[in-house]
Parts: C-alpha cells; structure tokens; sequence
C-alpha cells in the first residue's frame, strides 16, 4: 500500500484585510495559521492542496512568495498577531 503525504505550503501574502478575515472565518482553524508582522505583511502556512487552491481561487490575493517556514518561527517569537492553528508553529 503506497503511503500517502499532505502537502503543507509557507509562503507571504499581499491580501485585504476584508479578504484574510473571510478566509480565516470560512476555513477550519487547524488547516492554517496565519502571522501577521508588526508592518502588516501576512505569513501563513496552509496544510493540504485544497486550503491553497481555495485560498487563491475564492480571495483576490494580489501576491503570494514562498517564503522559508524559520520565517513564521522568527515572527511568532518577536510577539506577532497569530490567527488559526498555533501548534503548527511549534513543529
């Protein structure tokens, strides 16, 4: 039996703020966290294929760059705005 895996995407948003907050209210919380910078740029990091394809086929996000995920790391401990799923920090 082949074993199966689950993608997970780190990457930087260029989205409004109307938009994340209506990804954040319709999606599960344990499928994402998102951390957003002191300056306003939003890191996140999606668990599944289906979390990113819905994230960029139903929000008008102007930008997304993958990004290392040490980045988010970095962020949470400098006491950045977390939203969703913490624990996918710890990992």
């Amino acid at each position: 039996m082949p074993m199966s895996y689950i993608n997970t995407y780190t990457f930087k948003a260029e989205i409004g703020k109307t938009a994340l907050m209506g990804f954040i209210a319709t999606v599960p919380p344990e499928l994402f966290c998102f951390v957003i910078s002191k300056t306003g740029d939003n890191y996140g990091h999606f668990i599944g294929d289906d979390v990113i394809e819905y994230f960029t086929n139903e929000f008008p996000v102007k930008s997304l760059e993958i990004v290392p995920f040490e980045k988010l790391k970095e962020l949470e401990r400098r006491g950045c705005l977390v939203w969703g799923n913490k624990e996918i920090l710890a990992g």
